[in-house]
């Protein structure tokens, strides 16, 4: 479906697919991909693990750098740890995962971590058809349904909030797209002070479609697009740039200044919001602080992206847009992104995440 389509039109994920094609088609002996599950839907990652069985059986040799051993701990012979320049452990996959590796900032197979939430020793399962197996020999026994709780049980139900006020975000009837290939077809969609939405989708869906609308990047073809009571299509991006803060997909796309503390902080002194101690909890909450006087162009992917982070937020926007902000980010970023961006909800603030 790609074949006659320019590849700047097509998805984050889609370009992901035809750069891993471009590259087989040289028929390489050894192939090296770096994080090639970031920015691919669950049947994407699917085709993508299926491909490479294929290409080992056929000889080829193949190197993965990922933090998300889901995607790649039931598939690959060996696994080698690095940390901080150095080797931390490497071996077949079952005897690396019955190390400790929460220091290590890797996103575990959820199989590993529910076999050591239970307190299991021994290698453990990393496929379903392995934890099946497990539970049918007995050692899961006595996790029986009379003394199971469940983590929603352990505590209160989930609490309903209500969301009043304006909406911040009002899509009504929203098209987009080309004539006879609309990307956005009748879309409704509304945000409300405090909210935070997930948006979700597969590959060339339309989420970073629907979402460029927020800032003015995109113009509706057809319908409306209400921002903060403005109408986009009458409205430029630069006269949103203060209330509006986007984090975008590739972060190469929006860095220009020649560090990361000018990347951050050119926006709100712009604009005249520059607030020195939020920024300097920026620095800290995305662990800047060493990269702060280094080229941001010098800097590894998932450290562009937290800098895109900081300086989504740096003007304290009323609506933050975060496009798949977890793509690249080891477990404890992942988590420390979560924290504030509750704490962030509780200030008041509203924002959208799109996330794969």
């Amino acid at each position: 479906p790609f074949l006659d389509r320019s590849p700047h039109q097509l998805s984050g994920g889609e370009k992901q697919r035809v750069v891993l094609g471009a590259i087989l088609a040289l028929r390489p002996r050894l192939l090296l991909l770096d994080e090639p599950f970031a920015h691919l839907d669950p049947e994407g990652s699917e085709d993508l693990r299926s491909l490479l069985k294929t290409l080992r059986g056929e000889g080829l040799a193949v190197v993965v750098i990922e933090h998300r051993l889901q995607e790649v701990a039931a598939d690959v012979d060996r696994l080698v740890v690095f940390q901080k320049g150095r080797l931390a452990a490497d071996g077949p996959p079952r005897q690396v995962l019955e190390q400790d590796l929460t220091d290590y900032g890797l996103n575990l197979p959820a199989l590993v971590g529910l076999f050591r939430d239970w307190g299991l020793t021994g290698p453990p399962p990393l496929t379903p058809l392995e934890a099946g197996r497990l539970l049918a020999s007995g050692p899961l026994q006595r996790f029986s349904s009379a003394n199971w709780t469940t983590p929603r049980e352990k505590g209160p139900p989930p609490s309903s909030r209500n969301f009043d006020g304006v909406p911040v975000v009002e899509i009504q009837d929203l098209w987009c797209g080309f004539p006879d290939q609309p990307v956005l077809k009748g879309v409704e969609f509304s945000l409300r002070p405090g909210e935070c939405a997930a948006i979700l989708g597969r590959n060339g869906s339309g989420k970073t479609t629907l979402v460029k609308h927020l800032d003015a990047l995109l113009k509706p073809s057809r319908g409306t697009v209400l921002v903060l009571g403005r109408d986009t299509r009458v409205t430029e991006t630069h006269e949103l740039a203060r209330r509006v803060g986007f984090a975008w997909q590739n972060p190469n796309d929006q860095l220009f200044k020649t560090s990361v503390r000018e990347e951050v902080l050119v926006g709100p002194r712009i604009l005249k919001v520059y607030d020195p101690p939020w920024c300097e909890r920026l620095f800290e909450r995305f662990k800047l602080g060493p990269l702060l006087d280094r080229s941001p162009f010098r800097i590894s992917e998932g450290e562009k992206k937290r800098v895109s982070f900081a300086t989504a937020l740096a003007a304290r926007p009323d609506v933050v847009i975060l496009d798949e902000p977890t793509a690249g980010q080891d477990e404890p970023f992942r988590r420390e992104l979560s924290r504030l961006i509750r704490e962030l909800r509780e200030e008041g603030q509203d924002r959208a995440a799109g996330y794969p």
